[in-house]
Parts: C-alpha cells; structure tokens; sequence
C-alpha cells in the first residue's frame, strides 16, 4: 500500500528549477570560497569523491574541472582512494596545488569523511557540498557549499544530486573565467546555459510526463534497459542506473558511447529498451544518431528511445525531445530530469512507493555512515 508520500519524488523533481533559479540569484554568495581558493593558490590537481550519486557527481565534474579548471582531476570511489590509491603518490604536487571536492548529501557518510580528514592532515584543500553545514564532512572540510535543495522525502535522490552539479558547475566556472582560464566569451556560453538550466528542467519535466502518457507501454514492456551517453552524460546514464536501481529495480546498464560497440552491441536481447541521450554538437552527436538510426533500422532489442533538445534540426519517430540549451556540461544536468522521471513513473505503476526504505537491516548492521 502506498503512503500520502509516494508522489514525493516527482514533486522533488519539479522543484530543481526553482532551486536553480534561487542559487543563480546569489551565485557570487554560493561560489565566492570556491573562487578566492582558486585564485590565491596555483591549483594543479583536484581530486573527486563520493558515494552514491555524489559519485555520479564527481564523473561529470571530473571532465568540467580538466576543460574549465584547466588541472589534473580524477574520480575514485572514496574505498579506493582511501585504501588502495592514496594522495599525490608520486610526489609531483605540493599540498597547497591540490584540492579534494566531496559533493556529499547529508555528509555523514564515512568514505568522503575520511578521505577529507586525510586530505587536511597533508594540507591538502578540501571542498564540499552538504545539506548540513555543521556536520562532520563540513567540519573536515575548508569550504563548505550549504545545498539549499532540502531533505528529500523520495529516497532515490533526485533535485540533491542535480544541485550538487550545479552548484559545483557554478564554482567552476567562476574560478575559471575569474583567473583567465576560459574567456569571456566562452563564460558567457557555460552562463547562458546556466540560466537557461530552470526553464529547461520545466520543458523536461511537462514534455517527459506527456511523452509517458503516449509511449508508456514502451517504457513499462522493457525488461531491462541500455542506456548510452557520451562526454559528461555519461555520469547521466551513470546515475540514471543507481536511479533505477533504487525505484523499480529492472536491470540497467549504463555505457558510453564507442565503449558499446566493444560488447555491448552483441548483448541486446529482444526484451531490452535502448535509451541514447543525444546532447552537445561534435563527432559524437553525429555517432550517437549514426548507431540510433542502424539500431532502428535493424529493429534491436525492444526498441530505443533517443532524448534530444528540440532545438536540434533532426527529429525521429518516437523521440523525447526538450528545451535542452545543450550547452557542454550544463547539459549533464539537464538530461537527468527526463530519466529521473523515467525512474519514477515505472515504479509508480509497478505500484511501488518511494518514500519506503528497502535493506535497512542490511545499512544498518554495515555501518556506512556516522550518526552525526
């Protein structure tokens, strides 16, 4: 039986684009720590850790920090940094040219808490995002981004994990055009998009439940799903497979672009979804719509679906197409809001309800997290 909470996670989803349109109105408040560390210190190495989707987080950040930050930025899982990998190994790096991003939820999960306590104990920086400001990643951190996005009563997180990538996208980009790392015209480009992030999370969130209307049984007849991105979605399809995985619990795979065709491409069988998230120009846009009209052709799997901006000059039979600026990087935040709401209505008809906790014994007896 469902609770009074089990549309939460839709409403959570609708409210990312005021909450962008919030931090956007004091962006210099939000990223001001952020900006000064980078232009006070010679930063040369970043590293990036989380758990969970503050991991997905940390692979679209990690391309944004090397193209806008200009550094030698890395993902790990907080066990493999801590235990196996280890800060600046090699010596190349003094102290005060590396700094440690957390994109954390609560802050108490003990990977990123410990690495941050690491980090500080050779003078690394340590940066983090956090719904509580005076909880224990906050307190081993240097800066800390308060995430105004609120508690989430949907357990799979949604709007936490899209302001995470936003606000530390903002900071980027502030710190790269505050020290010349990208021009002016170019911080107008990542800006525009930017700003333009709340009216595409709307367009996103109307056009997706409209295109479920008409395709659900697309969506709900699919067994298991393949999901492909390139460049910083593929965080997005990353992600979107926790997401599934934490809703209605069909196997997912997530895979980028040209690592399908080693694989993958055999594995399709007949009762699999094929979902291709088609965002910024280049060679791999053209790619990605090359490998969506063969697959179409051939009529693999149980069909694919591709979700695009509806400012594209192509458009296929089927496709979910939003307001998407397509803005590199931005738009690793804006294709989550199409999936997240994927997520959402297969489990909602399943008549699943995701206000409910699952595997609490098994969390508990673990002990992943401090209890403050």
């Amino acid at each position: 039986m469902k609770t009074k909470n089990s549309t939460a996670m839709l409403k959570e989803i609708a409210e990312e684009a005021e909450i962008f349109s919030a931090i956007l109105a004091k962006r210099e408040e939000y990223t001001r720590d952020f900006v000064e560390l980078f232009k006070a210190n010679d930063i040369k190495r970043m590293y990036l850790t989380g758990c969970g989707s503050p991991g997905g987080a940390c692979i679209a950040l990690k391309y944004a920090a090397v193209k806008l930050l200009k550094v030698d930025a890395t993902y790990s899982t907080p066990g493999l940094l801590n235990i196996h990998e280890g800060f600046n190994v090699a010596g190349v790096y003094e102290p005060d040219e590396m700094v440690l991003v957390c994109p954390g939820e609560s802050g108490r999960t003990k990977g990123p808490v410990i690495a941050a306590r690491k980090a500080r104990e050779i003078g690394i920086h340590v940066v983090c995002t956090t719904l509580e400001p005076q909880g224990v990643l906050a307190q081993a951190s240097d800066i800390v981004i308060f995430k105004p996005s609120g508690r989430e009563l949907g357990l799979p997180s949604t709007k936490g994990h899209s302001t995470g990538i936003f606000l530390l996208l903002l900071c980027f980009i502030e710190a790269a055009h505050a020290t010349g790392k990208i021009s002016d015209e170019e911080y107008a480009k990542y800006m525009s998009g930017m700003e333009h992030l709340p009216a595409a999370v709307i367009d996103a969130y109307n056009k997706t439940l409209a295109w479920f209307d008409e395709h659900m049984d697309i969506l709900m007849g699919a067994a298991r799903f393949h999901l492909i991105g390139y460049g910083a979605n593929y965080a997005t399809v990353n992600e979107i497979v926790l997401k599934f995985i934490e809703s209605h619990r069909r196997p997912a795979t997530a895979v980028e672009l040209e690592e399908f065709m080693h694989g993958h491409i055999r594995s399709i069988t007949p009762e699999e979804l094929l979902v291709f998230i088609c965002a910024e120009d280049g060679p791999e846009k053209e790619r990605m719509c090359k490998l969506y009209e063969l697959m179409v052709e051939q009529n693999v799997g149980a069909g694919s679906v591709m979700i695009h901006s509806s400012n594209d000059d192509f458009h296929y039979p089927g496709e979910l197409a939003f307001d998407a600026s397509n803005v590199e990087f931005v738009n690793s935040v804006e294709y989550l809001v199409p999936l997240q709401i994927f997520s959402y209505v297969i489990a909602d008809h399943l008549g699943l309800d995701m206000s409910i906790s699952q595997g609490l014994y098994l969390k508990k007896a673990m002990e992943p997290s401090f209890t403050n």
